[in-house]
């Protein structure tokens, strides 16, 4: 059994872990609903959140969790805070967006759902 998920990130982590147990994904407006958060400024504390989960998993050496968190407004990207968490902390030198981000983002999101798929 799970220990009970407190944190805003810790109960992230735990929803988006679910998630790739089935291979899915989800956006920032869902992650907010599904976290009960209220506003203002539902998104920005999903982002945190979000950076919070890549800065424990680029420590832990597994790939980011938060690549399963999509934003629909950028043609299913992440939100352009991902990529320069990505910057700082995997060395990733593209875009926000375009062929070199969505590639970059595409093996994230593969290697993310295949290893937290298996724990």
């Amino acid at each position: 059994m799970e220990p009970t998920a407190t944190s805003l990130p810790d109960r992230l982590r735990v929803h988006l872990i679910t998630l790739a147990r089935r291979g899915a994904t989800t956006t920032y407006a869902d992650v907010a609903r599904v976290m009960r958060l209220h506003p203002p400024h539902t998104i920005q504390q999903v982002a945190a959140a979000l950076e919070t989960l890549i800065e424990e998993d680029v420590a832990a050496g597994v790939p980011p969790v938060a690549a399963l968190v999509l934003a629909p407004w950028r043609g299913g990207l992440p939100a352009p805070g991902f990529f320069d968490c990505a910057r700082r902390l995997l060395g990733y030198g593209g875009p926000d967006e375009g062929r070199q981000a969505s590639a970059f983002h595409a093996e994230l999101l593969r290697q993310a759902t295949a290893h937290w798929a298996m724990r």
